[in-house]
């Protein structure tokens, strides 16, 4: 009985310590973001994803990232997903409000593998939760 014990015991250190060391492994990196400057957004297919996997296209350019895979002024062509309720999209009609994602306005891009996919070159599939619009059509430059 000591034995089994001793040995459930010596397993759960084992197990913490590889949490640990995956923590300290693949944890510790922070996410590489990708600041872009918005040049073209695409006609919407007008319906939402769903049964159909339906995506609106934006092209960016590369303004600030700390990626090794992307440089500054490189363009980028994204597929975002048309979620129904995301705050990028209208609220009646799948397509991008334009005051969240239009021409000239700035995103952040997460760039971790659950939020960006590689569709093609310089082509890329994005979760619009990945999206955070960093100025919004209507809002001042510096305003807090």
């Amino acid at each position: 009985m000591n034995c089994l014990r001793e040995c459930r015991r010596r397993l759960r250190i084992i197990a913490c310590l590889a949490v640990v060391a995956s923590t300290v492994l693949f944890g510790a990196q922070p996410i590489s973001k990708l600041i872009g400057r918005v040049e073209k957004v695409c006609e919407s297919p007008k319906i939402w994803s769903g049964v159909i996997d339906a995506k609106q296209c934006v092209d960016v350019t590369v303004m600030k990232t700390d990626s090794t895979v992307f440089t500054p002024g490189q363009s980028l062509h994204l597929d975002v997903h048309l979620i129904k309720g995301n705050r990028l999209f209208e609220r009646d009609v799948p397509q991008f409000s334009a005051s969240q994602i239009s021409r000239g306005l700035t995103l952040a891009i997460d760039l971790r593998a659950s939020c960006f996919h590689k569709a093609g070159p310089m082509e890329y599939v994005v979760e619009p939760s990945c999206i955070t619009p960093v100025e919004t059509k209507g809002a001042k430059r510096g305003a807090k």
